[in-house]
């Protein structure tokens, strides 16, 4: 896989974290049970979507945060390879 499409994949994931978070917080927030019921589909098709891209990459699901580990890993590798320099870690 090239580095191009790692952050690919990178960059779906890390959205699809943070689009559930934001429905998460805006359902808890809610008053109106119709909106409420509306944000909680569309926060079960964001999670649906997050585990399809490890289905569709042939991971299974308790692999999740170690392949996001070796997602990670294999930027940096990229990135020292290419660059001859490592990001530093955020996180």
């Amino acid at each position: 896989m090239t580095q191009k499409e790692l952050l690919y994949i990178e960059d779906t994931l890390g959205h699809l974290k943070t689009m559930e978070q934001l429905l998460l917080n805006a359902k808890s927030n809610l008053e109106d049970a119709n909106l409420k019921q509306f944000v909680g589909k569309q926060l079960t098709k964001t999670r649906q979507q997050y585990n399809e891209i490890f289905k569709l990459l042939g991971w299974h699901m308790q692999d999740q945060f170690l392949m996001t580990q070796l997602l990670d890993e294999s930027k940096s590798i990229c990135n020292l390879l290419n660059n001859g320099t490592l990001e530093a870690d955020d996180s």
